[in-house]
């Protein structure tokens, strides 16, 4: 009994008890056999199972080694070629950081230019106005807001409320005839209370013929002269204006302008920082070339200009008047 188990194994598997009919070593490479179609076709010899065993068959691609072969011709170096390395998002930015485009961007870009946004796709209305052309037009300013044209109607109403002697420039009221003593009075009398920007500190009586010099002074001598020292002038201080008295205020003297209404005195100038320029102080003073361009620039607007190279009556103000009696001008 203990020999039936090897009996029947042997018995069973007869195929594996037989030899193979081929060798399993490798064959040489002058006796491959027959060609790789005809081995194809033969039929399995013994065991199926020892196919997977056998080597396989050589492709036609392979050529056949035989010992009586010659060598083959050694063939040229082959020059490697390096496969261009891909660019990256990295390396295509990395030119921008530096200020530069890169290339291919460059190119297409100046092989196709981007055509010019219209003011239409930029929500951007058309002009109504022209544009202008000229170098007038450019400085002319342009048309003013409701606002600002409601702010220059009021003060173009309050300045006209306030005109005086048909000057827009002048500003006070008109008072009529002034009577006086003897020759004394102003006939259509106006108290002045500013002219060309400039306030009075004395709101001053005179006629609209010595209003109107006033304003011309200060507008082409006063305020060009004292420019923009303390910021411009601001105020006029005023010493005399109308009074019934006699030159000087010397007994028996002649009526002084005053007492006509056609003078005016001015003893000092106030500045819009709060200095003030006077009479006294800068006829010899710091602001002497100011003082002595004003004093000279009156003899014009005024037919008599005193000052304080005329006498000692005259050494602290100015003194302006519109003598109806003179031909010409008297400065001193």
């Amino acid at each position: 009994m203990k020999w039936l188990p090897l009996v029947l194994i042997l018995s069973a598997g007869g195929a594996l008890a037989a030899p193979p009919t081929s060798s399993l070593r490798p064959v040489a490479r002058g006796d491959l056999g027959p060609a790789p179609e005809a081995a194809a076709q033969q039929p399995p010899v013994g065991d199926p199972r020892l196919a997977v065993l056998r080597p396989r068959a050589r492709p036609d691609a392979l050529p056949v080694v035989t010992a009586q072969a010659e060598a083959p011709a050694p063939e040229a170096p082959r020059t490697a070629q390096v496969e261009p390395e891909k660019e990256t998002l990295l390396d295509l930015l990395r030119p921008l950081a530096r200020g530069a485009a890169p290339a291919e961007a460059t190119t297409r870009a100046a092989a196709t230019p981007a055509p010019a946004p219209k003011p239409e796709d930029l929500g951007v209305a058309q002009e109504v106005e022209p544009k202008p052309k000229t170098l007038l037009a450019l400085l002319r300013p342009k048309v003013r807001t409701r606002n600002v044209e409601d702010n220059a109607k009021r003060v173009g109403a309050a300045r006209r409320g306030n005109m005086i002697c048909g000057v827009e420039t002048i500003q006070g009221i008109a008072i009529g005839n002034v009577p006086g003593n003897g020759a004394c009075g102003v006939e259509d009398a106006v108290r002045v209370s500013s002219v060309s920007g400039v306030s009075l500190s004395t709101h001053a009586v005179m006629d609209c013929t010595t209003a109107r010099a006033l304003n011309a002074w200060v507008a082409q001598a006063a305020r060009p002269a004292i420019g923009t020292t303390g910021g411009g002038l601001s105020e006029l201080r005023v010493a005399a204006h109308y009074a019934c008295r006699t030159r000087n205020n010397q007994r028996g003297a002649k009526l002084s302008e005053h007492s006509k209404g056609h003078a005016i005195d001015i003893a000092g100038f106030k500045l819009r920082n709060g200095q003030e320029l006077t009479v006294l102080g800068d006829w010899h003073g710091d602001h002497a070339k100011v003082m002595r361009a004003m004093h000279k620039a009156a003899c014009g607007p005024f037919g008599t200009v005193l000052g304080p190279d005329a006498d000692r009556f005259h050494r602290d103000h100015f003194h302006f008047d519109t003598a109806r009696y003179r031909a010409g001008t008297y400065c001193r």
